[in-house]
């Protein structure tokens, strides 16, 4: 019997986790977004949330620190560590009216 110790996901999907808030885009900041055509991890909204990325889960947005998007093609999930120190200084880059909202999301999206 096998068994899998990593996301699993199809070539159609990604795994993700991102430390942030879920967004509602405003139909400008949509606008905006669809604008540039983005990858995830760039930095779209600098005035509002600098140094925070933006992950698009089919309409669904996420702000924040992503700490990974890897889709089966990619290969698997490599090791790593995020301290809460370092959970602090993301939160930190927030706005004050955002920075209790903060959580931590994982999931599988369309690639």
């Amino acid at each position: 019997m096998k068994i899998r110790t990593n996301f699993v996901s199809n070539s159609s999907s990604s795994s993700f986790l991102v430390v942030g808030i879920k967004y509602k885009l405003s139909q400008e900041e949509l606008d905006d977004y669809n604008e540039k055509c983005v990858d995830p991890g760039t930095d779209v909204f600098p005035e509002k949330f600098p140094g925070l990325e933006i992950l698009d889960d089919d309409g669904e947005y996420y702000i924040g620190k992503i700490i990974f998007d890897i889709s089966s093609e990619d290969g698997d999930i490599e090791c790593g560590d995020l301290s809460i120190l370092d959970v602090q200084n993301i939160k930190e880059k927030f706005p004050k009216e955002y920075q209790d909202k903060i959580k931590l999301y994982y999931g599988t999206r369309a690639s």
